[in-house]
């Protein structure tokens, strides 16, 4: 995965990990690349949708998802999903899909 040049900057006590080029965080060595060893840090924060989990759930205490405003929300079970196949997840650990189910037609009525 190419990162383009980052960095490491330090906000405070914090430390905030930047990159030129946009990408999903796939792995701890992202976080190594710029110095910071993952399994040291009493806090990770990343803003990634899924692809951290295999790499670091396993390294986790627990993992907190929060919603940030942007243009895909956190929680895809939000979206008016319509024409997805019935039983696929659309969110991790999240319940199947299932279709609305369509009203009866109403007969109209005689006036």
């Amino acid at each position: 995965m190419n990162l383009g040049p980052s960095a490491c900057l330090r906000i405070g006590g914090v430390r905030v990990v930047v990159g030129s080029r946009k990408a999903q965080l796939a792995d701890q060595a992202m976080f190594r690349y710029v110095g910071i060893e993952p399994t040291e840090q009493a806090i990770l924060v990343n803003k990634s949708s899924v692809h951290f989990r295999a790499d670091f759930e396993p390294i986790a205490e627990k993992l907190l998802i929060c919603a940030a405003p942007g243009a895909m929300p956190a929680d895809t079970a939000a979206l008016p999903w319509t024409r997805l196949r019935p039983g696929i997840r659309i969110k991790p650990n999240g319940t199947p899909f299932a279709p609305a189910t369509p009203s009866p037609a109403k007969a109209p009525a005689n006036g």
